[in-house]
């Protein structure tokens, strides 16, 4: 009896050790595929964020670059205000090579200012003076010779706008040749949201100028809603203060009016689940992670990274990326079979 009972007891205790070991392995397993898992979501999203970071360079550094050429022929007294014609020819050349920039200013300490404006294929010019004394703007769409004229009182002071204000003050600390970006704001004139960049010089005369351009939020969205992410997934844009600058692909309005109502906005304000799901899982949190987040949103899982994108030493942008798991997983076994 006891034979039996000690061969009843030892194999118990064998049945008890593999259940045991074969629940550690299946643990260190799971585990571990939890940790190849993490790993290789952040490697693609950390990828698809560098791209992103291409991307917008190659979207905004054009515009800085372009600002920098006006500001060194401004300072040769070749962007003439007293020759409306010849500063339009000058601008519009310079517009023309980046469509994502739609309208120029040279403003002065007087409050006086030349804007060069395309709308589609009409361009428009204002040329306004502080105080009282009527804007003269001119239309046209092929020939600047067939322009219409016509006079407007408006309540305007460039000195008053942030482009102005932001390139006076970066020029009195920091010196010439120092390019200032606004947060996003609403234009005065389109009353569409938009980032001017704007710089600060002098003319051979010594009195100061702001050169200003404008680049619209729309053209940002539109620009960002072409990167393509795996699967389902999205690239998008935020200004530094979470309000969206660039729409996803995913969340993109085909129609202009819509798209332009959700710009400007939170994410967590948006209609689309997934833009308030990810604010919550990456913009709720004390500063930027420093890793990508798995949530959930719609019935399935999603990871998502955020990362800074610096415009310049005084503005930057927050780039994201949201990818769902089936994709990263449909990834991993494409791997496995290589």
């Amino acid at each position: 009896m006891r034979t039996v009972s000690f061969r009843r007891s030892l194999l118990t205790n064998l049945v008890a050790i593999v259940l045991l070991l074969g629940l550690a392995i299946l643990g260190m397993t799971f585990a571990a595929g939890r940790g190849a898992r993490l790993r290789f979501a952040q490697s693609l999203i950390d990828q698809t964020l560098s791209r992103t970071e291409v991307e917008l360079h190659r979207f905004f550094g054009p515009v800085a670059r372009h600002l920098t050429a006006l500001r060194t022929l401004g300072q040769a007294g070749r962007l003439d205000r007293d020759d409306p014609e010849g500063l339009n020819a000058v601008l519009a050349a310079f517009m023309s090579e980046h469509p994502w920039v739609t309208s120029a200013m040279v403003a002065d300490e007087s409050g006086r200012e030349h804007l060069l404006l395309r709308l589609g294929d009409e361009w428009r010019c204002r040329q306004s003076f502080a105080g009282t004394r009527p804007a003269t703007w001119w239309t046209w769409t092929d020939d600047p010779a067939a322009r219409a004229v016509r006079e407007e009182v408006l309540d305007y002071d460039p000195r008053d706008r942030p482009w102005y204000r932001g390139a006076l003050k970066r020029y009195e600390s920091s010196g010439p040749g120092s390019v200032y970006w606004t947060e996003p704001y609403t234009f005065f004139t389109t009353q569409d949201p938009g980032i001017t960049v704007s710089m600060a010089y002098r003319v051979p005369g010594g009195d100061l100028r702001i050169v200003g351009l404008d680049v619209l939020l729309l053209d940002v969205s539109r620009f960002t809603s072409r990167i393509e992410v795996h699967g389902e997934g999205a690239a998008f844009v935020l200004a530094d203060d979470g309000r969206v600058v660039g729409l996803p692909r995913a969340l993109d309005d085909p129609d202009e009016a819509g798209l332009k109502a959700d710009l400007l906005k939170h994410p967590s304000e948006l209609a689309a689940p997934l833009a308030r799901d990810t604010a919550e899982a990456l913009l709720d949190g004390d500063g930027i992670p420093d890793a990508a987040e798995r949530f959930t949103s719609g019935g399935q899982a999603w990871w998502g990274d955020v990362r800074r994108f610096d415009l310049g030493p005084d503005r930057h942008l927050i780039m994201g990326v949201v990818v769902p798991e089936q994709a990263l997983l449909a990834e991993v076994r494409q791997h496995r079979l290589w």
